[in-house]
């Protein structure tokens, strides 16, 4: 049995309180059971339909065979028979190979199960993977505008670069992330959990307040030295001080990795830091870790971001990375076998991608596809499948991809009130940290946790007619 094998297995039979096995995924329970345990059984509220039927969580039928609307003008990617669908990743970065991979496993994974069904109603899904490797975002843009007919379910770090080329050619994206503002904030483009440059949930922010009061006082702000990573670092020390939180070192690192991390460790230690907030990738902050612990520097807690709820995390630091404290909206992998849309995200993948990554971001990822098919199946009961039509019925407002995360407002793109936070268990699983209280689910939910931001984080890319949010028609005209 695979090692991901593995993994999926014990994450559908793990929970918050008890986990199965050793290691754990972004929002996931453990890994490396000693015996190949049985699949989990569906739970009662996912008996009637399920993956098999084309259905996906609390959405019913999402996929499924028919007579396709026909097409009713040229868009490219768009035929009778099939939709051309573009998405984005970083995985040929050869400074971390494999960067963002989830998006493109769980893109290939849901087109092929959804097709395996009918598709959207009988038009097949066909997935372009578009790799900026990192540099290359607008090469990638202008392949997608000559050949594809909507980008989906994926995210790349410069995604500043391509957008006027995007908006220019009046291809829409339901992303599964955003980094720049000049994308977050960008016409024609909708995410399916929000994160826009001028608002934050700041529960996390609040619980370690809580947690630690002095500690809070003598932060490390560390983060990789490009303008995106900068600009989220930015973003939450605002944040953060609002809160009283105080700032007392500040360093940047190579995003490609340091040969030695620990002069960026001893100098923050001789400023007297007792916390960080990274902002990064996991492999660094294991490195930057295990070089605080070798010069006996240890931090009370390391604010990082929600791309370090993944196995790696774990696999790679064991017991240094016990001070991380992460966070998402996501319902967390540990508790899958009491939600059925985590259910059907590890079922998805172990059947249809079964060495591909699974992720909180391949969640997000797949948060974007329902949104878009759902939409989609929408517009093909009215005859009337354009851009126009999928980018307009995906506007919703309570959306929750079927129960993978909490409620999002998407079309007014606010950052949602319900917070998980998590922390890396004694058993390799990630739990809630001690004195973290949910009041609906595994989350916090509270709407005066979600601040507005008044720094000057940038401006979103507008179409070149200046509507804000049009249509593709009006923003290609």
């Amino acid at each position: 049995m695979s090692k991901r094998s593995k993994l999926l297995c014990a994450l559908l039979l793990t929970t918050l309180l008890a986990a199965a096995c050793g290691r754990s995924d972004e929002e996931t329970g453990s890994e490396d059971p000693p015996a190949d345990p049985a699949p989990a059984e569906p739970t009662d509220a996912s008996d009637e339909l399920g993956l098999a039927d084309g259905a996906f969580g609390d959405l019913g039928v999402v996929c499924q065979d028919g007579d396709p609307a026909p097409v009713t003008e040229e868009t490219p990617g768009l035929s009778d028979t099939e939709v051309r669908i573009a998405t984005f990743t970083d995985v040929g970065f050869s400074g971390s190979p494999g960067l963002n991979a989830e998006f493109i496993d769980t893109a290939e994974a849901f087109a092929d199960w959804c097709n395996s069904n009918g598709g959207i109603n009988g038009r097949e899904i066909v997935v372009d993977h578009r790799d900026a490797a990192l540099s290359e975002y607008q090469q990638r843009m202008l392949e997608a505008c000559d050949e594809n007919f909507f980008m989906v379910g994926g995210g790349a770090v410069f995604d500043d670069s391509g957008q006027p080329d995007r908006l220019a050619c009046g291809l829409p994206d339901i992303s599964g992330f955003m980094v720049t503002s000049t994308a977050t904030e960008s016409d024609l483009h909708l995410e399916p959990v929000p994160n826009p440059a001028y608002f934050l949930n700041v529960s996390d922010l609040e619980y370690m307040a809580d947690e630690h009061p002095e500690a809070i006082k003598k932060m490390w702000d560390f983060s990789g030295a490009l303008p995106t990573l900068q600009l989220v670092s930015d973003r939450i020390e605002e944040a953060a001080t609002e809160l009283g939180y105080e700032i007392v070192h500040r360093s940047e690192y190579n995003p490609g990795g340091e040969a030695n991390w620990k002069p960026f460790v001893q100098a923050a230690a001789d400023a007297g830091a007792e916390a960080i907030f990274w902002v990064g990738e996991p492999e660094n902050l294991v490195a930057m870790l295990e070089a605080a612990d070798e010069i006996g520097f240890t931090p009370e807690f390391v604010r990082a971001d929600a791309n370090h709820y993944t196995p790696t995390l774990i696999e790679l630091g064991g017991a240094v990375v016990d001070p991380v404290i992460t966070r998402m909206g996501f319902y967390p992998f540990e508790l899958a076998d009491e939600n059925p849309a985590t259910t059907h995200y590890l079922q998805l993948m172990e059947e249809f991608s079964p060495d591909g990554k699974v992720a909180l971001l391949g969640a997000q990822g797949l948060s974007g596809w329902l949104l878009f098919v759902t939409a989609a199946n929408e517009c093909d009961a009215a005859g009337t499948f354009t851009r126009d039509c999928i980018f307009e019925a995906a506007k919703i407002s309570d959306w929750t991809g079927g129960g993978l995360h909490s409620p999002q407002n998407v079309p007014d793109r606010i950052s949602g009130d319900c917070t998980a936070v998590l922390a890396p268990g004694t058993d390799g699983e990630f739990i809630a940290p001690p004195n973290f209280e949910p009041n609906d689910g595994p989350w916090v939910c509270n709407p005066e946790a979600v601040v507005p931001l008044t720094g000057d984080y940038g401006a979103g890319a507008t179409c070149p007619s200046g509507v804000a949010d049009p249509k593709p028609s009006t923003c290609a005209s």
